[in-house]
């Protein structure tokens, strides 16, 4: 059995490229205790939660962060980095506000915030059904695990479930991995040629 605490920095990158399920596991709870240690240290309070910024730093890890890596030998302050500047923008993102409440104002007045009618139009409906229809004969052509993985993807992104320990679950996958076997499929789905004619359009 591997001992990923021991395993050299360049080591632990090679494994993590190379999808290495134990080493992403190591990279989770590594990522885990850097946020608790950062927040306990520096006195913040986060946001979201610990355990969605855990899910943030190791997603953005996956799909964009090994990309990034410039000195092998220093992938765990690297991990570092990443979780400091992630905790960092979770504090930069404005506050949302209910538009069922009025918003207070520095004076201390009150703002009422009124939206136009959501609704679209008939042809945006029509336009909004024929791509769906379009998006989903799609991913009725990708293998079965992909095909699943997808339709399980896109009820995560419409908020079905909470967070990605939800998604782990019904895919019977881990948490640290789920985003790269996701991506892999997107980009089959992403290849085919009705795919390809809709991204004309956006």
């Amino acid at each position: 059995m591997v001992d990923y605490n021991a395993t050299s920095d360049e080591d632990l990158y090679g494994m993590c490229v190379a999808g290495d399920e134990g080493a992403w596991k190591y990279a989770y709870n590594y990522v885990n205790a850097c946020i608790g240690k950062i927040c306990y240290r520096k006195g913040w309070h986060l946001r979201d939660g610990h355990e969605e910024m855990v899910q943030v730093v190791t997603v953005h890890l996956i799909e964009y962060g090994l990309e990034m890596v410039r000195e092998k030998n220093k992938f765990r302050s690297f991990i570092v980095t990443v979780t400091l500047n992630k905790i960092r923008d979770s504090f930069k993102r404005p506050r949302m506000y209910s538009l069922d409440e009025p918003m207070r104002t520095k004076n201390g007045g009150t703002v009422v915030i009124e939206v136009s009618d959501p609704k679209p139009s008939p042809e945006e409906r029509l336009w909004t059904m024929d791509v769906i229809s379009t998006i989903d004969n799609a991913i009725e052509k990708l293998p079965k695990r992909c095909r699943n993985r997808v339709r399980e993807y896109l009820k995560y992104k419409l908020g079905i479930y909470e967070n990605y320990e939800e998604l782990s679950t019904v895919l019977m996958e881990p948490v640290p991995t789920i985003s790269s076997s996701i991506t892999g499929c997107l980009k089959k789905l992403a290849s085919f040629k009705e795919i390809t004619a809709l991204s004309k359009y956006y």
